[in-house]
């Protein structure tokens, strides 16, 4: 009997803890799926345990607005230091950067619903979205790269 009444507190304890483990919604969930699957059929790349920094500039924008805004800060050698690619299917980009630029001919990125007319910027590490940043105004996407070190 003694050991009945020590055993339920500690089950009752286990059984909250497990229940807020699996009740607690992983945050990004939906958006790591789709920006993966977009990854995966666009560009046939993974998201992968390495941190990394992805800055998704659709044509929606005023490209010449956008390309001021990041021409000063965005080189091949800062992309390549802070493990970041720029994704857009922007055609002017094409000319620009070289390494990493995923330029998206299909126009997939149309696709991601949680883009809406916005430059967004997403950190992954181990597979998975960590940060994401939507941005609308140019100015707000110039000072997002300045505090992502840009």
């Amino acid at each position: 009997m003694r050991y009945r009444t020590c055993l339920y507190p500690a089950m009752v304890m286990m059984g909250l803890l497990l229940f807020m483990r699996c009740a607690a919604p992983e945050p990004y969930r939906q958006e790591t799926r789709d920006f993966s699957q977009y990854l995966g059929s666009t560009f046939n790349r993974a998201l992968t345990d390495t941190p990394a920094t992805y800055i998704l500039i659709p044509d929606n924008q005023c490209f010449n607005c956008v390309k001021s805004s990041i021409e000063q800060r965005i080189t091949d050698s800062n992309l390549t230091s802070h493990n970041a690619y720029v994704v857009s299917n922007a055609l002017p980009f094409k000319n620009w950067l070289s390494a990493r630029l995923l330029l998206d001919l299909d126009n997939n990125i149309n696709t991601l619903k949680w883009m809406e007319y916005s430059n967004v910027v997403i950190r992954t590490e181990k597979g998975k979205i960590l940060q994401m940043h939507k941005e609308s105004r140019t100015a707000g996407l110039d000072s997002l790269l300045q505090v992502l070190g840009f």
